[in-house]
């Protein structure tokens, strides 16, 4: 729940409105999650993803492909989740005039920022630390029982509490090879008679 609720204020700050194309850089979990807020929020989400995957996940999920090739597309809203200090370069270029860049991805190295980019486009660049504690979680668990987002669709791998460690070393680890499937979900003993997410 956390991470969609994350991704549902991140798309809030952004000012987003029905209609609006919106460009979400990078589709790691988090960048999932943001592209199935933006349609929620009625705006079409694009993505840009070096992994074939995870690009091909994101499709499924709604998002159309911004990757490939640098584009001179712009967006007048623009998510950025990976962290990676290139992909905000990439990030800020791609954003229209008067636009807005929402910075969810962090690092602690430098990206390159031209203020004559900034300034004459007039761009607006906001950092989005997670989210308003605690009124977003009532906020996500009532859009989660009146809209059928099923992060589950994103999120897919559980593992009970004495699997943490596996857990971990799972999400540390590369996306899978490109051209390979995702996983199913993988299923706990909790989870006998419940749905597939």
């Amino acid at each position: 729940m956390e991470p969609l609720t994350v991704a549902l204020n991140a798309v809030r700050m952004s000012g987003l409105a029905p209609g609006d194309r919106c460009l979400v850089v990078g589709a790691g979990s988090q960048g999932l999650l943001v592209s199935v807020a933006v349609t929620h929020a009625g705006g079409v989400p694009f993505v840009v993803e070096p992994h074939p995957g995870r690009r091909a996940l994101a499709r499924e999920l709604g998002a159309e492909d911004a990757s490939g090739p640098p584009s001179r597309t712009s967006f007048p809203v623009v998510i950025e989740t990976s962290g990676v200090p290139e992909a905000f370069e990439q990030a800020l270029e791609r954003t229209s005039p008067g636009g807005t860049l929402i910075v969810v991805g962090q690092s602690p190295r430098h990206a390159r920022l031209s203020t004559f980019t900034l300034v004459q486009r007039r761009l607006t660049v906001r950092g989005c630390l997670i989210y308003d504690h605690p009124a977003d979680f009532p906020r996500t668990i009532a859009t989660l029982a009146e809209h059928d987002l099923r992060p589950g669709r994103v999120l897919r791998e559980r593992f009970e509490l004495a699997e943490a460690p596996a857990a971990f070393a799972r999400a540390a680890a590369p996306p899978a090879r490109p051209g390979s499937a995702f996983p199913e979900p993988r299923r706990t003993p909790h989870d006998r008679g419940r749905p597939p997410p």
